[in-house]
């Protein structure tokens, strides 16, 4: 296929466990907050981490180079909560390299058999982890649950219609990653993790968009034991900061989500590249790079993701 494309899946992707060590503490859950300037929103973001009804808690929070008060908010945040002997907080500064990689760095820092990511502008429902730890606890097998999200701006209904989230029925197995591809069933903070699954799954792909997508997808390709939890349990916000949404509108967010949907299509091209269904979610994901390009006005993108088109098509 796509060799004389020159595009291979990065090292840091390979399916190796040893990346991130099996050792866990059980019953521990660890929620993983990567975090840039938002010292404004961040306490919210944590308040609802300490909010929950579940413990044991440790809060992983990966400091991605901020210039503004976030490690003092952190810091303050740490002392004010010491006598809950449920919650704990580990900080990491790094230089500025992107969410993904202080994702990465908060899943091999931390110790907890379950794994929550969260955005650092984002909320979970006080009784999030509790209704989706207790799957796992009545189930073993199960490797990911997840739930509804709901979008806020000032603060969150939880009794709104979900913006994402709705149980698959039928979508299983292929189909339910044939589904992924087309359309993002779940967002970045719907969902609780074994921690098996986030080492077999791998590190997180540094792609400046669709980061979330990309990974789940790698997820699903292995054919993990999922769960839905009803219910409306996390929510996005919706503001005026900087968010990822906003390299939508760059050429490197655009190029970042053009490298994720060919990571995608490597991935999954053995295992679904004959069902038409697969091809036609692919074909449409680059259509629509290649419209956003050429509405940007990044006419060299758009031709990127015309020839990755022409290369599924060829012909059409």
């Amino acid at each position: 296929m796509a060799g004389s494309r020159h595009v291979s899946i990065p090292s840091q992707l390979v399916q190796s466990e040893s990346w991130m060590t099996a050792n866990d503490e059980p019953g521990l859950t660890s929620i993983i907050i990567p975090t840039y300037n938002r010292a404004g929103l961040l306490l919210e973001t944590l308040n609802s981490v300490a909010a929950q009804r579940y413990r044991p808690i440790e809060i992983v929070v990966i400091d991605d180079g901020s210039t503004d008060a976030t490690e003092a908010l952190i810091r303050s945040f740490e002392r004010h909560h010491r006598g809950d002997p449920g919650l704990s907080v580990r900080y990491r500064f790094q230089p500025h390299q992107g969410a993904w990689a202080a994702r990465t760095l908060g899943l091999r820092l931390s110790r907890g058999a379950y794994i929550q990511f969260l955005d650092s502008d984002d909320l979970l429902h006080p009784d999030k982890l509790a209704r989706q730890v207790v799957v796992f606890e009545a189930e073993p097998t199960i490797d990911f649950v997840w739930s509804s999200t709901g979008s806020f701006h000032s603060a969150p209904d939880w009794h709104a219609t979900p913006v994402v989230g709705w149980p698959l029925a039928a979508q299983v197995g292929r189909d339910i990653v044939i589904a992924f591809i087309a359309k993002g069933r779940w967002k970045t903070e719907s969902g609780l993790y074994r921690r098996r699954a986030c080492r077999r799954t791998g590190p997180w792909a540094n792609v400046a968009m669709f980061q979330d997508w990309e990974y789940n997808i790698r997820m699903l390709t292995w054919s993990p034991e999922i769960r839905f939890v009803p219910g409306l349990l996390s929510a996005t916000r919706q503001h005026d900061h900087e968010r990822i949404d906003d390299a939508w509108y760059t050429c490197r967010g655009i190029a970042g989500a053009l490298r994720a949907v060919t990571l995608v299509e490597q991935q999954t091209r053995e295992q679904f590249g004959t069902d038409s269904r697969w091809k036609a979610a692919i074909m449409s994901r680059y259509r629509q790079l290649s419209d956003q390009a050429a509405d940007c006005g990044f006419s060299s993108l758009a031709a990127r993701a015309d020839r990755c088109l022409a290369m599924i098509s060829p012909g059409d």
